[in-house]
């Protein structure tokens, strides 16, 4: 199974953005209103040819650290859903003869719901 071509999100490869000649999100640090810093990074996409890409999102963090961590979990979400997707798919009846457990198998199916807005 793949991710439907009438999916509601901005389709992928989601990628973090760096500066030149760095590995990584680029963060900058920021303050907010009541002096407090705080740290943002930016996710694109990229287009499947990858020569047009558009900025998706600005995360942030307490740290650089959880910054860059947020922005490469946010990045990942296209391929996330896919594998979980491909999983679920592949798996034969849950509990007989599979290699993934029930829970497992809900918990994926529950993940796969909420990727695609359909948990409410």
């Amino acid at each position: 199974m793949k991710i439907s071509d009438d999916a509601k999100h901005t389709p992928g490869l989601w990628n973090t953005a760096s500066r030149k000649g760095e590995n990584g999100p680029a963060v900058r640090e920021r303050v907010r209103s009541d002096g407090t810093i705080f740290y943002s990074a930016q996710v694109y996409a990229a287009s499947i040819a990858r020569t047009a890409f558009r900025w998706l999102c600005r995360v942030n963090g307490d740290t650089p650290e959880q910054c860059r961590a947020n922005a490469y979990l946010i990045a990942a979400a296209p391929e996330l859903l896919e594998a979980a997707l491909y999983v679920v798919d592949d798996t034969p009846t849950p509990g007989e003869d599979a290699e993934l457990t029930v829970e497992g198998y809900n918990r994926l199916c529950a993940a796969i719901a909420k990727a695609e807005g359909r948990n409410e």
